[in-house]
């Protein structure tokens, strides 16, 4: 691309695909560092290696996997909900920074799998986030019927939690490592990620 000339950069073999011409453009922006968040994820299409944007480093994401301790104690719950077709309803769970597990569900309703899955934390939730935009909508306010502290949550918004930046700050720092971990992975995309 670098001894391309700019007629060979302006050709476009492919429209749907980013052009060569916008490519070198990107190279140039981020003056040829291929390891800048901005060339990662906007050129190659890959999670950056670190982002003023990411909640977790995602050198720290792949290095941890360690054996989750279930305390006991509170919990959040985060959903993503589908609808039919080949996307799956998310549902995962913290307590504090320990990721206790990830649960997807294919169906086209699962509102009657996740609210037994909720049910098996029922007194240690603290709060139940419901991405609201389209089918999640619904979905919150079933949940908030049944009694479960919903908090209806609009993910283009930007986020808002009070500790955020200090949760990223312990986690840039050498000693904040044992802030996040996350369950090791058992099984296909479906189904629960285990401890």
């Amino acid at each position: 691309m670098l001894t391309m000339t700019e007629a060979e950069l302006d050709a476009n073999p492919k429209p749907y695909l980013v052009t060569r011409c916008w490519a070198k453009e990107m190279y140039d922006k981020v003056n040829g560092d291929m390891t800048h968040w901005e060339w990662q994820s906007r050129v190659l299409g890959e999670f950056p290696q670190q982002s003023s944007w990411a909640m977790y480093p995602i050198a720290l994401v792949h290095q941890v996997s360690d054996p989750i301790i279930d305390t006991g104690g509170a919990v959040n719950v985060g959903i993503d909900v589908a609808g039919q077709g080949r996307d799956e309803t998310v549902v995962a769970i913290r307590e504090r920074g320990n990721l206790i597990g990830i649960w997807a569900f294919p169906d086209a309703d699962p509102r009657g799998k996740v609210v037994q899955l909720l049910g098996r934390f029922d007194r240690r939730l603290e709060s139940v986030n419901v991405d609201a935009i389209g089918l999640g909508y619904n979905f919150a306010l079933h949940l908030k019927d049944l009694g479960f502290p919903v908090r209806m949550v609009n993910v283009a918004d930007a986020a808002t939690h009070p500790d955020q930046d200090e949760i990223r700050a312990g986690l840039r720092q050498p000693e904040g490592r044992n802030l996040l971990a996350l369950p090791h992975r058992a099984g296909s995309t479906t189904g629960e990620w285990t401890r």
